[in-house]
């Protein structure tokens, strides 16, 4: 038992130190990062009377939220934020669309309060399949999106896409709005960007020095 309990501390702290070291790397812009978009594996959509019509949900705004990303991509771009080269940084969803694509989302649409924790996160990202391993991807893992109290519910996750471990995830809370269900779910990206931006990017830089 005392050998066994050794070495999952042993375990985790090499594995602590491993996303101390990626992370700082991401930082100095010698690891690329690729931004993954909205992973809806784990999420919930709160508030029936915002979310009345599912199918259309599942046929079309799960795929036009994460589109979205793509078509407007200096919009929602991260380059700037992590102080990348060109050659350091990119969009691309078709790992998260293709998963999202799957979900039953008749079941996810509810009322009352829900959560995930970081196990879920880890849940989630443990089946990525990206053609890119030798990267960092970062993904919003969203826990909710709440009609009722207006805003998305996302955990910011960075990803070790060559063995699809969590390197750092932070829960965050952003305000949703706007004209059309589409753009009421991108808003929280908007407004998270921004955040990056102004204060997470500091924060995270100073961490995993």
């Amino acid at each position: 038992m005392k050998k066994s309990l050794l070495t999952l501390m042993l375990s985790a702290l090499m594995l602590g130190a491993f996303a101390q070291g990626k992370m700082n790397e991401l930082f100095k812009n010698n690891v690329k990062l690729i931004f993954m978009g909205y992973d809806l594996s784990q999420a919930r959509f709160i508030g029936t009377d915002g979310f009345t019509d599912p199918a259309a949900i599942k046929d079309k705004f799960v795929a036009a939220w994460n589109n979205t990303f793509v078509a407007e991509y200096e919009k929602f771009s991260l380059q700037k934020a992590f102080k990348l080269t060109n050659d350091k940084y990119e969009t691309n969803v078709d790992v998260v669309q293709d998963i999202n694509g799957k979900l039953n989302i008749h079941e996810r649409v509810m009322n009352g309060s829900y959560s995930i924790g970081e196990d879920d996160v880890k849940k989630a990202v443990s089946h990525y399949n990206s053609k890119e391993k030798d990267a960092v991807g970062l993904v919003y893992v969203v826990e909710s999106f709440n009609k009722t109290l207006e805003k998305a519910v996302i955990w910011v996750t960075f990803v070790d896409l060559s063995n699809n471990k969590v390197l750092y995830t932070e829960k965050v809370e952003e305000k949703a709005g706007g004209f059309g269900l589409k753009n009421y779910w991108i808003a929280p990206a908007t407004k998270l960007k921004k955040d990056i931006e102004g204060k997470y990017y500091k924060t995270w830089k100073n961490k995993f020095k």
